[in-house]
């Protein structure tokens, strides 16, 4: 008898155990599947408030994410992305950097927090180690478009212009036109620090070969004069300033002050006037030619021919501004002042040809290659 109420109360106590199990694991189940349930719930809310612009939102999402599920990588960079988007350089770099720790990330993964963490020092204004991982992501397609002109900008701000060729040849635009000039830039630049250093010939092969990459570069043509008179050979410079104004027309007025000062060293002033009348007789609207011309004919005093380039010219608008300030100039030396003074109200300190750095906003009359003031490449080719 006593051994039969043993045995029942361990059968009872058997099964009391097992129901105990499977309620616990039930438990563990049901409490894991609701836990996984709130952060996939937290991090859609997180997308949603992100994709609607609402940032504090998302990001406290994102935070509830992470909390729960610390798997969810996609979750910590775009947490980072958005706190780097407030200003929070600091938090973006730490979050972004402890992930580039862990040993469960993929190689794509990766990619996108280097991405990520490029973009966090680039806008600390941390450029060194912006460069960095923007230098691990070069030649990654996805993030081309956005990693390109930034890496680009801070390699031509420090200068290193042979790098900036390089990720330029490198990547999908090396044929883009506008990188051909940046190229041919860069080949000038470099050109211009051995000039600098009084290494005239040396730098003129750095600028022929600029001309490879845009054969109309007008600051490659420029310089390659420039060495030239350096070298005393003045025929020569004059010759290459020829050749590109012939060629290039729209261009020419870059170096026209250069040619004028050639010709006038040489005592064969009448030879720019030649130039400008050959690129007229091409190109009858050539403004900057008439203009070129009208001014040589002033200085020297025949202001009825200087008035009779404008006058019954039907090739050009005679209202433009730069014109009417032309004409106000000549008739002020012609002695005409009222009619000068008439004109001059409506134009004062008007300027045709004004160089703008599309950097930093400084301008000046006379044209420039390497912004004098932020340092910045300048588009003027």
């Amino acid at each position: 008898m006593i051994n039969e109420m043993t045995l029942s109360s361990q059968i009872f106590l058997v099964i009391f155990i097992l129901i105990a199990v499977v309620l616990l694991f039930y438990y563990i189940y049901y409490r894991s599947k609701e836990k996984k349930s709130d952060y996939k719930h937290s991090y859609l809310s997180a997308l949603k408030h992100m994709a609607e612009g609402n940032n504090r939102l998302s990001i406290e999402k994102f935070k509830e994410t992470v909390r729960a599920n610390t798997n969810n990588i996609d979750a910590y960079v775009k947490l980072g992305d958005l706190l780097r988007g407030e200003g929070l350089f600091q938090n973006a770099v730490r979050i972004h950097h402890d992930l580039t720790l862990r040993g469960d990330i993929s190689s794509e993964e990766m990619q996108k927090i280097w991405f990520s963490l490029a973009l966090d020092y680039f806008e600390a204004k941390k450029y060194e180690h912006a460069e960095k991982y923007f230098r691990k992501i070069s030649r990654i397609s996805e993030f081309h478009n956005e990693a390109f002109p930034k890496h680009l900008w801070i390699l031509e701000k420090h200068k290193k212009y042979n790098e900036a060729i390089a990720l330029i040849n490198n990547s999908s635009l090396s044929k883009n036109p506008d990188m051909k000039k940046k190229i041919s830039l860069f080949k000038v630049v470099e050109g211009l620090q051995l000039f600098d250093k009084s290494e005239y010939k040396e730098a003129r092969i750095v600028f022929k070969n600029a001309l490879k990459s845009y054969p109309q570069c007008s600051a490659a043509y420029a310089s390659i004069g420039d060495s030239y008179l350096k070298d005393g050979r003045n025929d020569n410079a004059i010759k290459i300033w020829t050749e590109f104004c012939r060629n290039n027309p729209e261009k020419a007025y870059i170096l026209f002050p250069r040619l004028e000062a050639a010709w006038y060293e040489k005592g064969q002033f009448s030879k720019i006037i030649e130039l400008y009348n050959s690129i007229l007789k091409k190109d009858p609207d050539n403004l900057d030619a008439l203009l070129a011309l009208s001014s040589i004919y002033r200085k020297k005093g025949d202001y009825d021919l200087a008035l009779q380039l404008f006058e019954g010219n039907e090739d050009i608008d005679v209202s433009q501004p730069a014109i009417q300030t032309e004409i106000a100039h000549i008739r002020f030396d012609k002695g005409q002042y009222k009619e000068s003074a008439k004109q001059s109200l409506d134009l004062l300190d008007y300027k045709y040809h004004q160089y703008l750095c599309e950097g930093c906003g400084y301008k000046d009359d006379n044209p420039f290659w390497v912004c004098p003031k932020c340092g910045e490449i300048n588009m003027i080719t």
